[in-house]
């Protein structure tokens, strides 16, 4: 299970096991570990799980992150197996007495700057965001209208919209790192739609049709995401999140 820490909870539930040993400790710990996991990794509002063991072996203490309490009830009571769970933590060999669990909602938050240092591994963030983009970027595409333009199309018509101002071919194919003729053939293509049209020399500029179909994919697509974040029912705290990472995104794209 990938543990984090995120200091804004809103909701985190306390259970706390009392144990014979550092030996039924470990046992804990391997069996809540699979269990849990295969339990919340798909729940929505879970963040993070930790095990805590006590250094004289007599207790465990499971510390789950939840975005809100809703968020975590809501999935405990889905979860079929929770009655089988505390049976199987009070039939373990070495287990005295538990579990009992303390709810506590967030109230306040303190936290000290967490800069990246440069040792620091940083491919799992790598990997999160990877996986999060594709996902996202495949249902984006979904939302776009009928006969959307292909991918070489739309780079051009954004870059032609990008200071209104008309490119040459050329200027073109260095943005896309294509050849001129691919960028040639390309412009060829929506100019006999009516997205582009021949402007100085051997420069192109975006139509008002071309401006109109380029609008309408991001109309749909912000429509869609809208939608989603308020259907989600995503907290304050969730919603600055994102509201950070749209900047970040493009900082990482623009690399």
């Amino acid at each position: 299970m990938t543990v984090s820490s995120v200091s804004n909870a809103g909701f985190i539930a306390l259970v706390t096991i009392k144990t014979k040993d550092a030996a039924t400790q470990q046992a804990l710990v391997e069996m809540l570990s699979r269990d849990v996991e295969a339990w919340v990794r798909h729940c929505p509002g879970f963040i993070s799980a930790n095990y805590h063991l006590s250094t004289d072996g007599t207790s465990l203490v499971n510390y789950a992150q939840w975005t809100t309490e809703e968020a975590y009830r809501k999935s405990f009571e889905r979860n079929p197996d929770k009655e089988a769970m505390r049976r199987a933590i009070r039939e373990l060999p070495g287990v005295l007495d538990g579990p009992s669990m303390t709810g506590y909602r967030l109230e306040r938050s303190i936290t000290a700057p967490q800069d990246t240092g440069p040792g620091e591994d940083v491919r799992p963030i790598a990997d999160w965001v990877r996986r999060g983009a594709m996902q996202l970027g495949s249902r984006l595409r979904k939302e776009l209208p009928e006969n959307p333009p292909a991918v070489p199309e739309l780079t051009i018509l954004v870059q032609l919209t990008n200071n209104r101002a008309p490119k040459t071919v050329r200027e073109l194919a260095a943005h896309d790192e294509v050849t001129v003729e691919a960028a040639r053939d390309t412009l060829a293509g929506l100019a006999s739609r009516g997205l582009v049209e021949a402007a100085d020399g051997d420069a192109y500029a975006i139509t008002p049709s071309g401006q109109e179909v380029l609008d309408a994919g991001r109309r749909a697509r912000t429509d869609y995401l809208t939608k989603a974040i308020e259907s989600l029912g995503l907290t304050a705290a969730e919603r600055a999140v994102l509201l950070q990472a749209g900047p970040l995104l493009e900082r990482l794209a623009r690399y």
